[in-house]
């Protein structure tokens, strides 16, 4: 694939020159079939590469890298205050924020777009808004971290109330429909899709544009977040899919069912398994233990 004669047709000619680029970031893991069949398409400009398959193939390899998945089943941690943890158990429900929530005020969404070069996301809709914020109502996110974060007592200041709170321990296994990924930040290094990206745009003019690249977007932060070690659950809301959000006073959110140890939900987008509750340094054991008495959490060990 190194020698591209002059009258090779377009979209050869690109997928020849990107493969030897794609494969030095991603090396073993480069779906070289898709190369050796031209899986590929072009756009009219003739400056983006596109994968033209339905397995997401290359996409997932590149974003892998830096994003990714968790499979299940698997245990983290959610933290919340003492009226969080009585609206979940009066629900039955993990209630997914909208990433607009966060836009754009804050550094969701967007940061991902500035470093990878997405222009066409700050541009403005006829509605005054920029693609992004729009974008970004169709998200929505459940924020955990694994056991042993050597950071938890921020966590517990952060999002436990100063430690008033308290720590689900979930046992998490998500379905096709949603996404579980590690959290990446900004300056840590560049991300596998910019390294691509850089290389294409110096030697072909190209940019790659993956599969699922404005959810992508939701699981980069800047390096401020780090310490957090944060593992996303997110929902994309499909227009022309179920819509499932419910009314909260902060806006729309996404219900999750939550199981009681031992029990199953069969949710189609996540199985969440509540099996234990860590009090926090702050908390008193009786408050979370008035919560929990006389409903299906009866029975959560608390530690």
């Amino acid at each position: 694939m190194s020698s591209i004669p002059l009258s090779t047709p377009p979209l050869i000619a690109a997928v020849q020159g990107a493969y030897p680029i794609f494969k030095s970031v991603l090396g073993a893991t480069t779906p070289e079939h898709l190369f050796k069949e031209h899986q590929f398409t072009l756009s009219d400009d003739r400056h983006r590469l596109y994968e033209f398959t339905s397995s997401r193939e290359l996409a997932e390899a590149v974003l892998e890298v830096d994003f990714p998945r968790v499979p299940g089943p698997t245990v983290v941690h959610h933290y919340s205050k003492l009226n969080g943890l009585r609206g979940i158990v009066q629900s039955g429900q993990l209630l997914l924020a909208p990433v607009a929530r966060f836009v754009p005020d804050g550094e969701e969404f967007k940061t991902f777009a500035e470093v990878h070069g997405l222009r066409g996301y700050f541009d403005r809709n006829e509605d005054g808004r920029r693609v992004y914020e729009e974008l970004s109502h169709d998200l929505y996110f459940l924020s955990t971290t694994e056991p042993g974060n050597p950071d938890d007592t921020m966590l517990w200041n952060e999002f436990a109330d100063g430690g008033r709170g308290v720590r689900l321990q979930l046992r998490l296994t998500p379905k096709p429909a949603s996404s579980f990924r590690r959290m990446a930040y900004r300056g840590q290094h560049p991300t596998a899709l910019k390294r691509i990206n850089d290389a294409l745009q110096a030697a072909l003019g190209l940019t790659y544009t993956p599969w699922t690249i404005s959810s992508i977007c939701a699981f980069y932060l800047p390096k401020g977040f780090k310490d957090e070690r944060e593992i996303r659950l997110l929902v994309k809301k499909h227009k022309d899919g179920l819509d499932l959000t419910i009314p909260s006073p902060s806006g729309p959110v996404w219900p999750i069912p939550l199981a009681a140890p031992g029990t199953s939900t069969t949710d189609p987008w996540c199985e969440i398994e509540v099996i234990g509750i860590d009090i926090g340094p702050r908390c008193d054991q009786q408050a979370v233990e008035a919560i929990l008495v006389g409903n299906e959490y009866s029975a959560v060990p608390l530690t």
